[in-house]
């Protein structure tokens, strides 16, 4: 079953607020309510939500200051614009269209039960078709897996996720050497069957949230979030077991060239109330370049912890 779509309703209005979910539920929308502005960005901190109806009106915080803010923090950790109405009379609505500011809808209140229904669907189609427009831009139609670009946007939204928390993730480099020469000996089809077989042996070893980019030829990139080392080495492990499974079948299809996979990885981690976004970003394309360009990769992996001081590099 799909999951339903999320959406954060603030009223200070118990009673109102128990209604709007009724009717919001029944669209199969999951609701989520806030009594006030900054238990909402609380929330929002710790709960992905798409749409966001907020009152234009002062609870502990002004509307408009609460738009401000919501659109700051986005910007700041690189997270996904939430669509986002406010509420309000008709007095409200004027002042907030002639604010500038990022606001995608205005719901006059009173509210009228198939406006409210009707605006909040045109939210979640609007999420959905920039959600479908990313997946365009973002994914290999010939493997299913990030292009580079996708993976940098995964990236750099992942490294501002941990720097809220003190958390680490993940890189799984994973390079094969003489794919090229299945090419040549075999053709193009077999190299890309031998290319989705391994992909497809390679991700039954992934988690559903860890991301599988290609990011040149015969090099693949696995970001491993809320991972450690010795999750990131759980991981190397697991799958190398899972290549002998998969030489056993290019074994038996004769295909006997004698492939390598190579892993390298890096634990990253940040110390809490340390902000080190930026360093982390250029550290880590750093590492990815310089492994790209490595003539003769070996197995290797690092521990890289970002404290004031700077990167703190163990190699294990």
């Amino acid at each position: 079953m799909p999951d339903r779509k999320k959406l954060l309703f603030i009223c200070e209005d118990n009673e109102l607020a128990y209604t709007v979910k009724q009717s919001l539920d029944s669209q199969k929308f999951t609701v989520i309510t806030a009594q006030n502005h900054l238990q909402a960005i609380t929330i929002m901190d710790k709960t992905h939500v798409d749409v966001i109806i907020a009152p234009a009106h002062e609870t502990n915080m002004g509307g408009l200051e609460f738009v401000k803010l919501l659109r700051a923090k986005e910007d700041d950790y690189a997270i996904s614009k939430r669509y986002l109405i406010l509420y309000g009379d008709e007095d409200t609505r004027d002042e907030v269209f002639r604010s500038n500011l990022l606001v995608d809808d205005f719901l006059l209140y009173p509210f009228y039960e198939p406006e409210l229904i009707w605006r909040t669907k045109r939210g979640f189609n609007y999420i959905t078709q920039i959600q479908g427009l990313f997946q365009k831009l973002s994914i290999d139609s010939n493997t299913n897996t990030l292009t580079p670009d996708g993976f940098y946007l995964v990236l750099e939204s992942e490294i501002n996720r941990i720097s809220r928390h003190t958390r680490n993730f993940s890189l799984l480099l994973i390079t094969i050497s003489n794919l090229d020469d299945m090419l040549l000996n075999f053709g193009k089809d077999w190299q890309e069957w031998i290319e989705k077989k391994f992909l497809m042996h390679l991700k039954n070893n992934l988690r559903n949230y860890d991301q599988l980019s290609k990011l040149d030829t015969n090099m693949y990139v696995v970001l491993v979030p809320d991972a450690d080392y010795n999750s990131l080495k759980g991981l190397d492990k697991r799958l190398k077991k899972e290549y002998e499974t998969f030489f056993s079948e290019l074994k038996n299809m004769g295909l006997t060239e004698d492939l390598q996979i190579v892993h390298r990885g890096i634990s990253i981690g940040i110390v809490q109330s340390v902000n080190k976004k930026d360093e982390v970003l250029a550290y880590v394309k750093k590492w990815l370049t310089k492994e790209k360009r490595e003539d003769d990769p070996k197995d290797e992996f690092m521990v890289c912890t970002f404290s004031e001081f700077g990167p703190e590099v163990e190699y294990l």
